[in-house]
């Protein structure tokens, strides 16, 4: 029998006791909550509570940590990652990515230690809001005038974008579910908005990204998703015409690389070089050979992961990215097939494995924001299998977890 837990008892449940796993649950949620609203509070939040977490099990006398292998993945990606840091040709460039990469890996393990089942619950609800909320401030900041496209109030369109490319698909198995979205009508007006929003970013690639997830989760899980699909695509065109303009463009991807084309052409006299664990992170300004051919002088990244994850960290890199990918559909697809078809959390992982589509397509290690967003929803499902493998084993005692 699944919890069933109101809101003001699970809030309560964080400070009643106060311990040092419910305050390093606490900032790990206000980490959570803020990563599309403010970058400060996330990174301060979230060491915090690494540092509560390690002060706890200090504290403890036993051993709270605990690890498991749908975590591996996302470790060996990050192992990756800091030993192209620490072999980087500009050191100097590459040591800022401690901070704002390499130490968000702990997340997910911090999530997998100290959430359960019921925290995953709530988390997607929260960032189902702060969705909406997010979308609702772009949509104003675009039909005022204050900005040219959809933005965040932390960060440009390509973040808002991202975000809801990757929290819509999460919340398309459990739109009817009223033990996780309490009213349905929130669910498809909240969801309709977050679909308009996106299309006012202008961003094309997470226009694909989030159609291939939002189609494919339709079909296998809520055909009635199309209702708010319909509602907010219809009022994004009738008011907004220039969506029309720049869906065009799609056809048409040759005239308008937006220096692209530029990018591949200066990675490919680079490509030879360091191919095992690559330049090193966030060294592109140093060794781009064709800024002078670009039109926005201000680039700063490869803009696209693939490329950035090998010209960064290289095969290692490179493998370990698709790496991390196999495990978030695995164990996504392993968890579903362990619960039962009527467990809200069976809807919950499926959720979350569909998203990985869209950060497959639309990409996470560009932005620190959509990386934590992605290492949050690795967390959540490793929590999830955890889960599922222990109600496995109820039912069959004679079983292991995995």
């Amino acid at each position: 029998m699944e919890r069933a837990v109101t809101f003001q008892t699970y809030v309560r449940s964080l400070f009643q006791p106060v311990t040092y796993r419910s305050l390093t649950r606490f900032f790990l949620l206000v980490s959570i909550l803020t990563i599309i609203f403010s970058t400060s509070i996330t990174q301060a939040t979230a060491v915090l509570a690494a540092l509560v977490a390690i002060i706890g099990s200090f504290a403890s006398r036993t051993n709270r940590f605990r690890m498991s292998p749908a975590l591996y993945p996302i470790l060996a990606f990050a192992a990756a990652r800091l030993l192209a840091i620490i072999f980087s040709e500009h050191i100097d460039l590459s040591v800022h990515a401690l901070r704002m990469e390499i130490f968000f890996y702990s997340v997910a393990v911090m999530i997998f230690n100290e959430f359960d089942e019921l925290d995953v619950l709530f988390v997607v609800r929260f960032l189902f809001i702060a969705g909406v909320l997010a979308a609702l401030y772009g949509i104003f900041g675009y039909t005022t005038g204050m900005h040219n496209r959809a933005m965040s109030t932390t960060a440009g369109y390509y973040t808002l974008g991202m975000f809801l490319c990757a929290v819509l698909p999460v919340s398309i198995p459990f739109g009817e579910r009223k033990d996780v979205f309490p009213r349905a009508w929130l669910w498809y007006a909240g969801t309709a908005v977050m679909l308009f929003g996106l299309l006012l970013t202008f961003n094309r690639l997470h226009w694909v990204a989030a159609g291939a997830a939002l189609t494919i989760g339709a079909l296998l899980f809520n055909r009635k998703l199309l209702i708010p699909i319909g509602i907010g695509a219809a009022a994004a065109l009738i008011f907004f015409p220039e969506i029309i303009d720049r869906f065009v463009t799609l056809f048409n991807v040759g005239e308008h690389m937006s220096d692209r084309d530029v990018l591949w052409k200066g990675a490919s006299m680079l490509v030879g070089d360091h191919p095992v664990l690559g330049f090193g992170l966030r060294t592109f300004p140093a060794i781009f050979p064709l800024m002078h051919e670009v039109a926005d002088k201000g680039v700063g990244s490869w803009h696209n992961d693939f490329l950035q994850v090998y010209m960064e960290s290289g095969l290692l890199g490179i493998l370990a990215y698709l790496g991390s990918f196999g495990g978030f559909i695995y164990y996504g697809i392993r968890t579903v097939k362990l619960l039962p078809p009527d467990s809200q959390y069976r809807s919950i992982a499926a959720g979350i494995a569909l998203s990985s589509i869209s950060f497959l397509i639309g990409g996470f290690i560009i932005d620190p924001h959509i990386l934590m967003l992605f290492l949050t929803l690795y967390g959540a499902l490793a929590v999830l299998h955890r889960y599922a493998a222990s109600h496995n084993v109820q039912k069959e005692p004679g079983k292991t977890p995995a």
